[in-house]
């Protein structure tokens, strides 16, 4: 996960008060709100890396081939990142 709790707390916190300014949300469902955004966000973000994980082991799992043809291996990373999000309905 690329922010830690504590971050996604604070973007939590401004992404609430912005909506409350706004008049898109009541202040008196501001923690309820919150906590839903919050799930989401964590969610989110734990989704990525999982993608991001089974990528690098899809790659890994044929570095002999990528040596060997003189591949990139980021991009090859990059690229199956796509593809798995893709299948899984995911949008990077």
């Amino acid at each position: 996960m690329r922010l830690n709790q504590n971050q996604i707390k604070k973007l939590v916190k401004f992404l609430v008060e912005e909506l409350e300014k706004d008049g898109i949300i009541e202040s008196k469902n501001e923690a309820q709100i919150a906590n839903v955004i919050e799930s989401i966000i964590t969610k989110d973000l734990k989704m990525e890396d999982e993608i991001e994980r089974e990528a690098e082991l899809l790659i890994k799992k044929h570095t002999a081939n990528i040596h060997a043809e003189e591949l990139d291996f980021e991009m090859l990373i990059k690229k199956a990142k796509i593809e798995l999000a893709k299948r899984k309905g995911f949008k990077l």
